[in-house]
């Protein structure tokens, strides 16, 4: 029998009590609901001025480092591979020199220069273009300023040795090294700019170095030239303006790394045809202009025309470099030089078949200094495009041995050509030499593009 009392509720209260409200049991938390999916935090999204485009300050910061650049590169030949050409002979006469042992100096000079370049690439990866330009600048105007107080032959060609190491250092190597490690994609018009200004540095410095040593003397010409490099190239390259190294990937992708193309092609293989291609038409560009009056003089125009012509080649090179500027650098750096190998035979044979005519002689001189100013822009710019950008220094510095040592021995061997070959013989080995040289680039562009996909 149950124990609750009579009246009592089933529940065990009195009766009449009210029913309490049971305290409600600690309910499970509910599960949270499904919250809606956040929208992209900021933080968390690629920020819109991750990939900015290029802002008008940048474009401003790049055209002051070319103009920086070509202004040095304007002073820095001017003042050392070109002085021979006007200073020769005063230094000669006062050394105890003939003219061609003082004009020696300029193959001193590029030989030096050789050797030092493949040196500076892993430099130049490590530290960056600058300090190597820096230093360059400070040992230019420390040889210049020891040239100018040498006393005889042993210690001029000391000085243009020493001077072919700072050549490397602060000409066009590192120059080409900074623009292509501050402006990225933009280097090619860069370079092109830059080599369109120092392009000048003959016409402005060879009567700027007449009126000087008239005044000065050479010793006292060669101290201005210190002074320059000191007071002027220094600064502009350790300050150099402009963008900086990082500038250009960040507008390209946020500070990713550039997209690196694919090309068919063992790189050794294509290092190897790049290098005898520029090499043989420097020989050509390098080796005849040294002749080039004596030449056209001993084809049938008088001295005084032959010189005129001759004259002609500079024009048509900044002429050529200037269009392709101003076209805005619309073709590739391989089609430079692909066009300009394949119109340098064809300027030979112009000459050859002129019968010593003016208007034959005039239309080579057009046709191949137009060729020559515009494979000085593709030589300079090819690594860029056969090569991983980023390694453009590596590269371009180890070009430098190659390139430099053709370019020391053409001179030499051009006058010899035309010596003892007579005027058809230079002529003849520069239709053979350009003629290489296109077939060479024609199998680079083949080992190194189109761009696997």
């Amino acid at each position: 029998m149950s124990d609750a009392r009579a009246g009592d509720a089933p529940d065990g209260r009195a009766a009449g009590e009210p029913r309490p409200r049971p305290s409600p049991e600690p309910a499970p938390e509910p599960a949270p609901a499904p919250e809606p999916a956040p929208e992209p935090a900021p933080e968390t999204a690629p920020a819109p001025e991750t990939a900015p485009a290029p802002s008008p300050p940048r474009s401003a910061g790049s055209l002051r480092l070319v103009v920086a650049v070509a202004v040095t590169q304007l002073i820095g030949w001017g003042t050392t591979f070109n002085a021979p050409a006007v200073l020769g002979r005063p230094m000669g006469e006062a050394l105890g020199m003939s003219l061609p042992a003082a004009f020696a100096a300029a193959s001193a000079f590029l030989l030096s220069l050789a050797v030092a370049s493949p040196l500076l690439g892993p430099v130049m990866v490590r530290h960056g273009a600058r300090p190597v330009l820096t230093a360059g600048s400070a040992l230019l105007a420390l040889t210049l300023a020891g040239l100018a107080v040498v006393q005889g032959p042993v210690g001029y060609f000391v000085a243009w040795t020493a001077m072919g190491v700072g050549g490397a250092l602060a000409l066009s190597t590192g120059a080409y090294a900074l623009l292509a490690e501050r402006l990225g994609p933009g280097a090619r018009k860069g370079i092109g700019a830059a080599m369109l200004i120092s392009g000048l540095s003959a016409p402005v410095g060879f009567p700027a170095m007449l009126w000087l040593e008239a005044g000065l003397g050479w010793r006292g010409t060669v101290l201005v030239f210190a002074a320059l490099h000191l007071l002027v190239c220094l600064p502009l390259h350790w300050f150099a303006p402009g963008p900086r190294p990082a500038d250009h990937l960040s507008a390209a992708g946020g500070g990713a790394a550039p997209v690196i193309r694919a090309y068919r092609g063992a790189e050794t293989a294509r290092f190897a045809w790049l290098a005898l291609g520029v090499s043989l038409i420097g020989v050509v560009t390098w080796g005849l202009m040294v002749a080039l009056p004596e030449v056209l003089a001993a084809l049938g125009l008088d001295a005084e025309t032959a010189v005129l012509v001759a004259a002609l080649v500079g024009v048509a090179q900044v002429g050529a470099r200037a269009l392709d500027m101003a076209l805005g650098g619309r073709s590739t750096a391989m089609g430079l030089a692909i066009g300009a190998t394949a119109a340098m035979p064809l300027a030979f044979l112009v000459l050859a078949f002129a019968g010593g005519g003016t208007a034959g002689a005039v239309a080579f001189a057009l046709i191949y200094g137009a060729a020559s100013g515009l494979m000085s822009v593709a030589r300079a710019t090819l690594p860029l495009e056969v090569f991983d950008p980023a390694a453009y220094a590596r590269h371009w510095t180890r070009l430098g041995l190659p390139m430099h040592v053709a370019f020391a021995a053409a001179p030499p061997g051009f006058a010899a050509l035309s010596t003892h070959g007579g005027p058809m013989a230079p002529v003849a080995a520069g239709f053979v030499a350009a003629l290489c040289a296109f077939g060479a680039m024609l199998r680079l562009r083949r080992l190194a593009g189109p761009p696997e996909a």
